[in-house]
């Protein structure tokens, strides 16, 4: 997400607001179902969901990554296939110009 966007939940130097994180439970209740988690925002796919070996592995290096740090402290399992539910405002102002490039190609 932050590559992408400038604005989204969860971040780790912003707090999501309340209205924002009934938003987030909605929709993800909506698409997920008793797979996700209320309190800790995460889906949990009770099917083989598991990343391949060498996909997604989280070093020390990217960890200097307040992003990547906040992401895997927020979701330690993401290797196992959990996932956390996150809310972006998709509008041309919060997009990056990566993000940008890459939808108009």
């Amino acid at each position: 997400m932050p590559r992408y966007f400038y604005n989204f939940y969860p971040k780790y130097d912003s707090e999501i607001t309340e209205f924002e994180k009934k938003v987030l439970d909605t929709l993800a209740f909506k698409k997920f179902g008793s797979a996700y988690e209320p309190k800790t925002g995460i889906v949990r796919i009770q099917f083989n969901y598991y990343l391949k070996n060498g996909v997604g592995q989280i070093t020390e290096d990217l960890l200097k990554d307040s992003n990547i740090k906040y992401f895997k402290n927020k979701n330690p399992n993401y290797i196992k296939g959990e996932e956390l539910a996150c809310l972006v405002e998709l509008t041309e102002d919060n997009m990056k110009p990566i993000f940008k490039q890459v939808i108009n190609d």
